[in-house]
C-alpha cells in the first residue's frame, strides 16, 4: 500500500519505518515544524489524486486539519497503526469494506510479505492524564521476573534495571520495547499518551481527568474511551467515574475487588478460570494520594493475573512523582513529571504540609503571622511549579499555574516556562513571584530563597518529561 503518516515528531517517521520494513510505501508529513518529509502542498496534491491507499494521523489532529478533508482516503490513528503492527495484521496488507468504513484483514495466505505479529507473551498498556508512570512502576511488583518497562522515564529492563533509552510515550514509541520483549520472552508494561493501541492482554485508565485536544474540537477522555472499548479487557483504577465504567462492557473497577484501610490494602479475588486470590499488604504510601491508586491497581492487576500482590508492601516512591528528600533540614517533595497539573500540585503541597507538621487536611488554611512561632515555620512552603516540555498533549495553562498557586497559598512561587511569564498579571494576594527557565534554576532558586529557613518545605511540581 502506499500510506500518507502525518506528524513527524509525535511519531510519524517510527510508524512509517515500521510499514516500510512490511513492505508498504510511505509518505511523512512533519505538520507542526515543516523539517523533513513531504510537503502539505506535495501530500494535498497526491490525495486528491487519489495516490494513496491509507492516511495515518494521531488523535490530537485536527479535524479540520487539511489532509483530512481534501480527499476521501480513510484515516487509522497512529494507535490503531501501532497496534497493527505489533498484532501482525500489516503483515501483508489489509482491504476496506462497506464503503471504506471498516479494516478487513487479507488472509495470510493471500499476503505477499508474510510476516507474524510481533506480540509479547504478556503486554499491559497504561493511559490517563495523570497517575500513568506510577502505576507503571507498581506494576513491575506482580508480575513475573523478566520484562521491559516503558514510561516516559525511559525504557528498561526488569529486574536488571537497564535503561535502553528514553523516548516520549506517543503510540510509535511502543514498538521498539514491544519488539524486544517478544524476542527476549519478557513482559511488556506500556505507558502511552491519549489512548492505547490495543494489542495488549489488559489495558489500564489511570482517571477520568479530561481536557481538550486537537484545537479543542476533541476530548482527550472521549479518546481514551474510544480506543479502551476495543481492547480484551480493561481495567479501571481507583477514582476514574461510574460513567466512563458504564461506557465499556470490557472494564472493571479496581475497587470492585481491592479496598483500603489506612495503610493496609486488602483483596479478595476469584473468577471462572480458577483464580482465587485472597490477602493483604500495608505500605505507607497508601496513606499518600497518587501512590493509593496505583497501588490499588496494581494489586488488581495482580491478582486478575492470578499473581499474589503482596510484593507490593516493598514499593518505594518513584522519582518525580511525590518523591521526598532534603537539604539540610528542608523537605523536597518532587512531583515534577509529564502528568504535573494543578490537581497533583494541590495534593503535593498537602504532602508536604503533612510531612512539615501540618494537622489540617484544608490546604487554603491561613498560616500564623507571628514568624517566631515554631509551628509556623514548619507550615511555610515555597512552590516551583509550571512547564518545562512545551510539547507534552495535556498542557499546563496560565489559568491551572494560577489555580494552583492561589488554592496552595505557598510563601513564594516560582514559575518556570516562557509561556507562563504573563502569569505576573494575575492576583496572588501578594505571594512573591520569581522566574525561572527550567526545573533545575527553579529548584536552585527555591534552595536559595529559603537559606534562613531550614524548617521550609519546597514543592516541585513542573510539567516535565522525566
Amino acid at each position: 500500500m502506499y500510506i500518507l503518516v502525518l506528524d513527524a515528531i509525535h511519531g510519524g517517521l517510527e510508524i512509517a519505518h515500521h510499514l516500510e520494513i512490511l513492505g508498504h510505501k510511505c509518505d511523512v508529513v512533519d505538520i507542526y515544524r515543516h523539517e523533513c518529509g513531504i510537503s502539505v502542498e506535495t501530500a494535498k496534491k497526491n490525495a486528491q489524486n487519489k495516490i494513496y491507499d491509507l492516511i495515518i494521523a494521531p488523535v490530537h489532529t485536527s479535524p479540520d486539519y487539511t489532509l483530512l478533508n481534501c480527499s476521501n482516503t480513510p484515516v487509522i490513528s497512529h494507535h490503531k497503526a501501532v497496534g497493527m503492527i505489533i498484532d501482525g495484521s500489516f503483515c501483508g496488507g489489509f482491504e476496506y469494506k462497506n464503503n471504506k468504513k471498516a479494516i478487513e484483514k487479507i488472509p495470510d495466505s493471500e499476503c505477499k510479505n508474510k510476516i507474524l505479529g510481533r506480540k509479547p507473551h504478556l503486554s499491559i498498556e497504561i493511559t490517563g492524564a495523570r497517575g500513568k508512570t506510577t502505576t507503571a512502576f507498581a506494576l513491575t511488583y506482580v508480575l513475573p521476573k523478566k520484562g521491559i518497562l516503558h514510561t516516559s522515564k525511559g525504557t528498561v529492563k526488569i529486574p536488571e534495571d537497564e535503561i535502553l533509552y528514553k523516548k516520549s510515550i506517543t503510540p510509535a514509541s511502543a514498538i521498539n520495547p514491544a519488539l524486544l520483549a517478544f524476542n527476549e520472552e519478557r513482559w511488556l508494561v506500556c505507558e502511552e499518551s491519549l489512548g492505547v493501541s490495543g494489542f495488549s492482554d489488559i489495558c489500564i485508565l489511570t482517571s477520568s481527568e479530561d481536557y481538550p485536544i486537537a484545537g479543542k474540537k476533541k476530548s482527550a477522555l472521549d479518546e481514551k474511551i474510544k480506543s479502551l472499548k476495543k481492547c480484551r479487557k480493561v481495567l479501571l483504577a481507583p477514582g476514574v467515574s461510574k460513567t466512563v465504567k458504564s461506557c465499556m462492557k470490557n472494564a472493571v473497577s479496581a475497587e470492585d475487588f481491592v479496598s483500603l484501610d489506612g495503610d493496609k490494602c486488602s483483596y479478595s479475588y476469584y473468577d471462572e478460570d480458577g483464580i482465587n486470590i485472597k490477602g493483604s499488604f500495608s505500605n505507607p504510601l497508601l496513606l499518600v494520594e497518587g501512590y493509593k491508586e496505583a497501588l490499588i491497581t496494581a494489586a488488581a492487576l495482580g491478582c486478575i493475573l492470578g499473581k499474589n500482590p503482596a510484593r507490593l508492601f516493598n514499593f518505594i516512591p518513584v522519582e518525580g512523582r511525590m518523591s521526598v528528600s532534603k537539604d539540610g533540614q528542608r523537605l523536597i517533595i518532587d512531583n515534577s513529571n509529564s502528568g504535573a497539573n494543578k490537581m497533583t500540585a494541590v495534593m503535593a503541597a498537602l504532602h508536604a504540609r503533612k510531612l512539615s507538621g501540618k494537622k489540617s487536611n484544608q490546604i487554603s488554611d491561613k498560616i500564623s503571622d507571628d514568624k517566631s512561632d515554631e509551628k509556623s515555620k514548619k507550615l511555610e512552603l515555597t512552590l516551583v511549579i509550571g512547564i518545562e516540555a512545551e510539547n507534552i498533549c495535556e498542557g499546563f495553562s496560565l489559568d491551572d499555574v494560577a489555580f494552583a498557586i492561589n488554592e496552595i497559598k505557598p510563601q513564594c512561587a516560582i514559575i518556570v516556562g516562557d509561556s507562563l511569564k504573563d502569569i505576573n498579571d494575575k492576583n496572588f494576594s501578594d505571594i512573591p513571584i520569581y522566574f525561572e527557565k527550567d526545573l533545575k534554576s527553579g529548584k536552585k532558586k527555591a534552595i536559595d530563597v529559603t537559606e534562613d529557613s531550614d524548617l521550609n518545605s519546597i514543592v516541585l511540581c513542573v510539567k516535565t518529561w522525566r
